[in-house]
């Protein structure tokens, strides 16, 4: 852990073994709680660069339909903004928006009905911008 100065190391080595100079032997619940304390640490990780990455995300109108074209969602959509109890703030969204970002209102909320998971609309957002007009 580099948190820590001097670094720790988490780890085991063999009873026939001395430690080294600076090193200090730690009970196991000792060594539980500071490994359990990296994992935790490793996930907030995880998941701040994947929020930062997601903040990032965008299309264009263009990419937008297209790649829910591809996916078989465009006609779906079309349908959830045709519906008269779809939130007219959506709607204008997603007539008038020249870009879709991934964290948007719009997009957050016509996921579920479009029945696509985060991981799938990540998916969505990465390879729609590959599409070119």
């Amino acid at each position: 852990d580099r948190r820590e100065s001097p670094a720790v190391i988490l780890g085991s080595i063999p009873s026939s073994e001395a430690l080294a100079p600076g090193m200090t032997l730690i009970k196991k619940e000792e060594h539980d709680r500071r490994v359990a304390e990296v994992e935790s640490w490793k996930i907030e990780n995880e998941m701040q660069t994947l929020q930062k990455r997601r903040e990032g995300m965008k299309l264009s109108r263009f990419q937008a339909l297209a790649i829910l074209r591809q996916y078989g969602k465009r006609d779906t959509a079309e349908q959830i903004i045709a519906d008269p109890e779809t939130d007219p703030l959506t709607v204008d969204a997603w007539n008038y928006a020249t870009e879709f970002r991934r964290l948007s209102p719009t997009i957050l909320s016509m996921a579920p009905a479009l029945g696509l998971s985060d991981e799938q609309l990540d998916q969505m957002f990465e390879e729609g911008a590959e599409i070119e007009a």
